[in-house]
């Protein structure tokens, strides 16, 4: 049993969106009823948490890295390219405000 009421009990702001999205994750994570979805859920969510953490919009970040279509064969300097603290990554992808 979770306590799911819209009250917020961190005392940081900052870290009320990271707690809710775990919760609505937590939803999502419902349908992951093999190892492998289960995988593919912790994957997608430490991408995103990733992104955010180096001031990146996720939806950006996730369109720009598949854009590019990273691929086993890719050489280890071609997929630093692609990761969230790249400068250039960071131009193209960071949160607008």
């Amino acid at each position: 049993m979770a306590d799911e009421s819209p009250i917020q009990v961190l005392k940081e702001e900052e870290r009320e969106a990271t707690a809710k999205s775990y919760v609505i994750g937590r939803k999502g994570w419902l349908f992951s009823d093999s190892p492998e979805g289960a995988e593919a859920s912790a994957i997608s969510y430490s991408i995103a948490e990733t992104a955010l953490a180096n001031g990146l919009n996720v939806y950006k970040y996730i369109t720009y890295v598949l854009e590019k279509r990273p691929t086993e064969e890719m050489a280890d300097s071609e997929l630093e390219k692609l990761l969230p603290w790249n400068d250039k990554v960071f131009e193209i992808c960071k949160i607008e405000r």
